[in-house]
C-alpha cells in the first residue's frame, strides 16, 4: 500500500495467506497457520414441543457440548478435519431460543421451540454419491437425518428429561456452506490470528478474529478497524 495507508483483507485466514499472499515467505504467516482448518457446514435440527418452557424446564441458558482442547500432557489435540457429527471431535449446542422471548408464552401457548447444532461430517457434504442417481442420494440423505435426530433426540432427553413424549416436530437442515475457521484453541493461543499482521499495512477483519458466528463476524470487524 502506499505510504500511511493500508490493505483490508475480508477473505479470512486462510485464504488471504494461501490467495493473496501464495508466496510470501512463512515468517510472516501467524505462528498458528499450519493448525488453522477451515470451519465445517453446521447441521441444525430444529424441534418443536408440546408444553411451556417451565414445564420442560428449558432455559434461556444455552448448553455446550465441547471436544476437549488439552490432551493428558496438556498438549494441544488436534482434531480431525473431517469429524462425525455429535461424535468425538465434534462440539454440541442446544437452546431454546423460545425460552428466550418474553412476549413468547402470550403468542404461541403451550408451545417451546429447540435448536440443536452440530458439525457436520463428510458425508453430509456431498449431493451424490459416486454412481448413484438423485432419487438414490435422496433416499440415503434421508436416512442420515433419521440416524441423526435419533442421537440427537436421545442426547436432548438426556441433558433435559421432561421434554420426552413432548416433541411435536424435528426437522433438519444443513448450512449452505462453511464459513470462517474451525474454533480450534490455536487460534486463541499466542501467536494467533490476529487483525494486525508482520507485513506492514495489511491488517485482517471478519469473524477469523473472534468467534465463527454473526457477532463474531462484527466484532472481528470492530477489531480490524481499530487496529
Amino acid at each position: 500500500p502506499k505510504e500511511g495507508g493500508c490493505v483490508i483483507s475480508g477473505l479470512g485466514a486462510i485464504d488471504t495467506w494461501k490467495r493473496l499472499l501464495p508466496k510470501v515467505d512463512a515468517s510472516y504467516r501467524p505462528d498458528c497457520f499450519p493448525h488453522l482448518r477451515a470451519a465445517r457446514p453446521v447441521i441444525y435440527t430444529l424441534v418443536g414441543l408440546n408444553g411451556t418452557a417451565e414445564e420442560l424446564e428449558a432455559t434461556d441458558a444455552d448448553y455446550w457440548e465441547l471436544p476437549p482442547a488439552l490432551d493428558e500432557d496438556n498438549d494441544l489435540v488436534e482434531h480431525a478435519h473431517a469429524v462425525k457429527p455429535y461424535a468425538s471431535g465434534a462440539w454440541l449446542h442446544i437452546c431454546f431460543p423460545s425460552a428466550k422471548d418474553r412476549s413468547w408464552a402470550e403468542t404461541h401457548p403451550n408451545k417451546t421451540t429447540c435448536v440443536i447444532a452440530t458439525l457436520a461430517e463428510d458425508e453430509w457434504l456431498s449431493s451424490t454419491a459416486e454412481g448413484s442417481s438423485p432419487k438414490a442420494a435422496d433416499k440415503a440423505l434421508e436416512s442420515r437425518k433419521l440416524r441423526l435426530e435419533k442421537r440427537l433426540l436421545e442426547k436432548l432427553i438426556e441433558v433435559y428429561p421432561e421434554v420426552e413424549g413432548k416433541i411435536d416436530f424435528m426437522r433438519t437442515v444443513i448450512q449452505p456452506g462453511a464459513r470462517g475457521l474451525s474454533q480450534q484453541a490455536h487460534c486463541y493461543r499466542g501467536g494467533s490470528v490476529c487483525p494486525g499482521t508482520a507485513i506492514q499495512g495489511l491488517v485482517l477483519t471478519g469473524r477469523d478474529l473472534a468467534m465463527n458466528n454473526s457477532s463474531g463476524a462484527i466484532y472481528g470487524g470492530w477489531l480490524g478497524a481499530h487496529r
